[in-house]
């Protein structure tokens, strides 16, 4: 068909889309090899920092919630195994507590790469967006520098 409909005599409505710049629509594209951390996960970072010995779940979480910071246990638990996976964060167990049924507890301490990231964020300013996030071109891994 021509684009004329017979039987009225008009013209058929076609579709145009209009074009579309997806580079601007989207975020930024990140390399493989940079390393993302977001807000919520620098303050976690930072309270492993400031607890040394006493950085396990329960101690971080007092110490956000002290700090005015709401965030609950499964976040806390998320965003530690995050941190161990990119290697800014290692892990040990503790001696059982000296109480009945007393457990041992996953004692988190900061690593190198993760004091430089520390470091670098207080003088880095946060990528843009709706929520800080902040990136470090080519230390994604777990290898320690």
């Amino acid at each position: 068909m021509s684009g004329v409909d017979v039987s009225s005599g008009r013209k058929e409505h076609q579709c145009r889309r209009p074009k579309v710049d997806w580079s601007k629509l989207m975020r930024p594209r990140k390399d493989r090899n940079d390393l993302v951390v977001g807000g919520k996960q620098l303050a976690i970072l930072q309270a492993v920092f400031s607890l040394k010995n006493d950085a396990y779940g329960g101690g971080i979480f007092v110490y956000l919630a002290e700090q005015g910071d709401k965030t609950v246990l499964p976040q806390i638990y998320s965003a530690l195994a995050k941190l161990e996976s990119d290697g800014l964060v290692e892990h040990e167990f503790s001696q059982p507590r000296n109480v009945r049924g007393g457990r041992r507890r996953k004692i988190y301490r900061i690593t190198g790469k993760g004091h430089r990231i520390l470091r670098d964020s207080l003088t880095k300013a946060p990528r843009s967006g709706s929520r800080p996030t902040w990136v470090f071109p080519g230390l994604r891994g777990k290898q320690q520098t």
